[in-house]
């Protein structure tokens, strides 16, 4: 492997990087409106939040919960990283499913 092609490939690391925190985070960010708008809207009679906001929010919890990593394993492979990606984004799908289902029964 050549030096363009370790470039392209740090790129291609560095966008696809990129793209899996923005799809993170608008999918965070919709569960905690949705979230917000179903349970804390209702009963403590405050304003509801925009997508932004909830991603603000996301952002804010982030800092404080990290993904505790191995020392030993600094590097990843990449199927490895999509598994976690598609569990963090299947739990909150699942949290979304079930907010919706209790406030059937409100």
């Amino acid at each position: 492997m050549n030096s363009n092609d370790k470039v392209l490939s740090c790129l291609g690391q560095l966008v696809l990087a990129v793209a899996i925190l923005v799809v993170t985070l608008v999918i965070s960010g919709w569960a905690i409106f949705l979230l917000w708008g179903w349970f804390i809207v209702p009963m403590f009679s405050v304003s509801e939040m925009s997508i932004a906001q909830a991603m603000g929010i996301s952002l804010f919890v982030a800092l404080f919960i990290g993904e505790k990593q191995d020392s030993d394993d600094k590097q990843r492979e990449l199927i490895d990283v999509v598994r976690v990606i598609v569990a963090a984004v299947f739990r909150l799908l699942c949290i979304v499913f079930l907010g919706w289902i209790i406030v059937g029964f409100m």
